[in-house]
């Protein structure tokens, strides 16, 4: 009962600057890139910046051993004060099924925590009540009001899929990921923040990779506590990403309605059908080439067919 009291105690000041332990546990498989020198800004980053107390870097483990050592990560003990950053990009050997291939694989952290992970590690996400699944719909910076503050006994977990599919686009999801940690330390880094940049920021074509985020408790999106340096949050303010920012133009279809997917594969029903007058941008072109990525003017984001566009 102890626990309980003092889990949501903390879980009810998530915004707050007060923490405990914190722990990074980092393993990414990116053949090309600086990998040593990315390792020493994590350390800086982490332990120097953030307040972290220790940064696991893991990237010298087979992807098999690999997924080994994040689950007993996630399932050590800890209070609900503390914090742990899970970030990796591979825990198989399969380059087509990158996920862990160990049976009893769940993820089931013990302390707030935030992983960064290939599409398919949702799939070992235990389900919880009061959760959030976002993936084609706008995610705000700010907490909606109609998101219920409603918190539930279990240490608070978010998980930011990120591309497993292509060598090009995992290594430039790893640079964005690494900016986006160097601007940690001014405070206004949200998990609903790095969705937007994910969604926005990765241009390269030749992925069918979908950004998308599951939260428990759903108000844990917004939450800055997860990467944020132990300082009074009430200084920060989100900043909001413009549309702006997209090359592409507006684009409309040539027919009278079309589908929007959650996934760029034509064998599957659209999950929204959308109307000829409503515009897309398209950002990025899939592995196939025959779908893109959009944003439209409605603000919802997934996959369409080329081919339907003027």
């Amino acid at each position: 009962m102890r626990r309980i009291l003092i889990l949501l105690s903390a879980i009810a000041g998530f915004a707050g600057p007060a923490f405990g332990a914190g722990q990074a546990f980092i393993g990414l498989h990116d053949e090309g890139s600086n990998g040593w020198g990315r390792d020493i800004a994590l350390r800086e980053i982490f332990e120097d910046k953030l307040g972290f107390n220790s940064v696991n870097l893991n990237n010298d483990a087979t992807p098999n051993e690999m997924a080994i050592r994040v689950k007993e990560f996630l399932s050590r003990p800890g209070e609900a004060v503390d914090r742990r950053i899970v970030w990796v990009n591979r825990l198989s050997e399969s380059h087509d099924n990158p996920c862990p291939r160990i049976s009893n694989f769940s993820i089931q952290p013990s302390v707030p925590t935030l992983i960064f992970g290939p599409e398919c590690l949702a799939e070992y996400l235990e389900p919880k009540l009061g959760g959030l699944h976002v993936k084609l719909r706008e995610l705000p910076l700010s907490k909606p009001e109609t998101v219920s503050d409603r918190w539930s006994n279990v240490a608070p977990l978010v998980f930011i899929a990120l591309p497993s599919d292509n060598e090009q686009i995992i290594v430039k999801a790893n640079e964005l990921i690494l900016a986006i940690l160097e601007k940690a330390t001014s405070g206004y880094v949200s998990p609903s923040s790095i969705l937007q940049r994910l969604r926005y920021e990765l241009t390269h074509d030749g992925s069918n990779y979908t950004p998308s985020i599951d939260a428990f408790p759903a108000t844990s999106a917004w939450s800055r506590r997860f990467l944020t340096p132990d300082v009074d949050l009430s200084m920060f303010k989100p900043r909001f990403i413009s549309a702006a920012i997209l090359e592409g133009g507006l684009r409309w279809s040539k027919d009278n309605s079309f589908g929007l997917y959650a996934k760029p594969l034509n064998r599957l029903p659209p999950s929204v059908w959308l109307a000829s007058d409503t515009p897309v941008t398209v950002i990025r072109r899939s592995r196939g080439g025959d779908m893109g990525f959009v944003k439209t003017g409605d603000n919802l984001f997934g996959w369409i067919k080329l081919d339907v566009l003027d």
